[in-house]
């Protein structure tokens, strides 16, 4: 008995020896680092109106090696309904050498929302506003910015905020607006009269500099900079500067007003216009002859300035440390973002030189520099399966890169090729129930929805009996006022709407509870609507990416 004391007593003496070098080793700074030093290939054709393909192996690369990556997906995606990648690219040497389209209804050259990758856009317009006089640098200070505001909580803190740290997040604000925190702040911005007041005036955490803390605000901001030193919209100013040089003539990006750009987020570009992004900087910021930003702050931008795996405690609304959320970021941090070793000017950055601009949902644009390579994803994944196109750059993408060129495999390369045309659709229709007496009712009335998360402002639906479709049409957050079909067949219908395309089936599911499926390709959810009827009542419960909610309205008055 002694004896197997002492073993038990010996095995919790080196699990604690473990544990604790564990904890010592975690919790240990991540070392600073410098960009990656390389000179730029210049590409053999600039892709100002449309990229070349190329084989991967007459580009160094290895076909099989990419095919596994599809192959792996195609396995991951059916056994998790939370990852769901819509388009995949690899370019190298400014070449696509492997396009992947695996939904059916997201096809190439298409629009595609891209989340918070618009951030690193906003980066670039940030640069070009310097460049430009507009801005004096990145350490004039964000309250002369907007001098004639009164503007509350303004501390020494606060008047030290500087365009640098709304850069690099470390603004000190408490603004609660990430994921980490359901984006409590942001929804209350949104809420809000004067979103740049409210903005402006949220309280102080801590001084510049001292804490890293995503935020959405932070780059509503810049894009309240940039709109407030323009002469035309911000919009304006990036087609003229950065877009149009590049070839980008389609962009969606939604806003609050007329010239208050959602900059956090909300812009929808074609995945082969993301990588000439990449490809700019790629080439430290020229472009076919143009240096469209400066070689400087291309290299600023990749500097990191912050560094989010030294997590910080994350706060409560009154400011104390919330543990639960602190360990969460703490632990996804340094175990699964590989590409957060450092943060620059809202680029996110790895010590191996590779950076990345990121949304949520799986929205990348990662470029490799070592390898002349750059990796676009769009998607519609949630959960841990957002990351996984990282995974994927990480375990596929880099380890095919082999040599400058490789001999040719044209079994594995024509498979590869094949892969960017979507599969077929395996719909099939069926007959259309018969309408219940209640359709007929309310069919055409517009109801006036109360306060919601959605910010759904009013809701119609309209039924014909002669029809297999029905119509639904909506208004919601800053400018969306979509119409569109809705099949009754099992079969989707089709609409170009002022959002995009929407692609939704829907079905009475009782003599009083219509049920709708929808898809806004491009976007980054399936969206189940529930549209209960009692009485001269609207019960709506919308289901999508961010949460599921109910609400109700009335017949408009």
């Amino acid at each position: 008995m002694k004896r197997l004391l002492k073993i038990l007593a010996g095995l919790v003496a080196v699990l604690a020896l473990t544990v604790s070098g564990f904890l010592y080793w975690a919790y240990q700074p991540v070392p600073t680092f410098e960009p990656y030093a390389y000179q730029p290939q210049r590409p053999h054709h600039w892709p100002t109106n449309h990229w070349q393909r190329s084989t991967p192996e007459a580009q160094g690369m290895n076909s099989e090696m990419l095919l596994e990556m599809v192959e792996h997906y195609q396995q991951a995606a059916a056994e998790s309904p939370e990852l769901f990648i819509d388009s995949m690219t690899v370019i190298r040497n400014g070449y696509i050498v492997a396009e992947i389209y695996p939904n059916p209804n997201y096809l190439r050259n298409h629009l595609h929302v891209i989340h918070s990758a618009t951030k690193s856009i906003v980066s670039i317009l940030i640069g070009i506003a310097i460049e430009r006089g507009l801005i004096d640098s990145v350490d004039q200070k964000l309250v002369d910015i907007f001098a004639q505001r009164e503007i509350r909580n303004l501390d020494a803190h606060k008047r030290a905020i500087s365009i640098r740290d709304l850069l690099t997040m470390e603004t000190g604000i408490h603004s609660r607006d990430s994921f980490l925190y359901a984006h409590e702040g942001l929804l209350a911005l949104q809420q809000s009269d004067d979103w740049v007041q409210f903005a402006l005036d949220l309280p102080m955490a801590a001084a510049p500099g001292d804490r890293f803390d995503y935020s959405n605000i932070s780059t509503f901001l810049l894009g309240a900079v940039l709109a407030e030193v323009t002469d035309t919209n911000v919009l304006s100013f990036a087609h003229e500067t950065l877009f149009g040089p590049l070839g980008i003539d389609e962009v969606h990006w939604e806003w609050r007003g007329e010239d208050l750009p959602i900059a956090w987020a909300r812009m929808w570009l074609k995945p082969d216009d993301l990588a000439k992004i990449g490809l700019l900087y790629l080439q430290k910021g020229q472009w076919d002859g143009e240096q469209i930003v400066s070689v400087d702050w291309v290299r600023e931008s990749l500097t990191p300035g912050a560094f989010p795996k030294n997590a910080v405690d994350l706060l409560n609304r009154d400011m104390t440390p919330n543990r639960e959320l602190s360990t969460r970021n703490w632990v996804a941090q340094r175990f699964i973002r590989p590409f957060s070793d450092g943060y620059g000017y809202q680029w996110w950055l790895d010590r191996d030189g590779n950076y990345t601009a990121l949304g949520t949902s799986g929205q990348y644009l990662i470029v490799s520099p070592e390898n002349n390579l750059i990796y676009t994803v769009t998607s519609k994944s949630s959960g841990m399966s957002q990351f996984k196109p990282a995974e994927l750059f990480y375990e596929y993408v880099l380890p095919a890169v082999e040599a400058e060129k490789l001999p040719e495999n044209r079994e594995a390369s024509e498979a590869l090729a094949r892969h960017a045309d979507p599969p077929a659709h395996e719909e099939e229709a069926g007959p259309v129930p018969e309408l219940p007496e209640i359709a007929e009712r309310i069919s055409g009335i517009t109801y006036e929805m109360e306060s919601n998360p959605y910010k759904t402002n009013n809701v119609r639906l309209l039924f014909d009996k002669s029809k297999p479709h029905a119509e639904l049409s909506y208004t919601a957050r800053e400018s969306w006022a979509p119409n569109f079909r809705v099949g009754l067949d099992g079969i989707q219908r089709y609409t170009k709407t002022n959002v995009g395309v929407f692609a939704a089936t829907g079905k009475w599911m009782s003599p009083d509870t219509f049920v709708v499926d929808v898809e806004i390709i491009g976007y980054t959810t399936f969206d189940n609507w529930e549209f209960k009827f009692v009485g001269d009542q609207l019960i709506v419960t919308e289901a999508s990416i961010t949460g599921t909610y109910t609400y109700q309205g009335g017949p408009m008055r």
